[in-house]
């Protein structure tokens, strides 16, 4: 029997027939809480525009790829010099 009132008791021997035991504590009922009113949508603020492109990229940016360009063609021109040595061609 519960102790006080409103207490629920819910001792498995004291369940109906094919009720299944809780493995949490069961709490009491409470009622939502009324929501906030929505917020006025506001506008989006646009981005200020860059004058040009060119001027948004570091100029780190066109050193890796001048070296990477350069390093490329490298590597192309000595692996051209191998397979010809390997071929045997002139």
């Amino acid at each position: 029997m519960p102790n006080k009132p409103g207490e629920v008791d819910l001792w498995p021997a004291n369940l109906p027939p094919g009720a299944r035991w809780l493995p949490y504590q069961p709490r009491r009922y409470q009622p939502a809480l009324p929501a906030a009113p929505p917020l006025p949508p506001t506008a989006p603020v646009p981005p200020a525009p860059s004058t040009t492109f060119w001027s948004t990229l570091s100029r780190r940016y066109w050193r890796v790829l001048l070296a990477a360009a350069a390093g490329a063609g490298l590597i192309g021109i000595g692996g051209g010099m191998a397979v010809g040595l390997l071929v045997g061609a002139h």
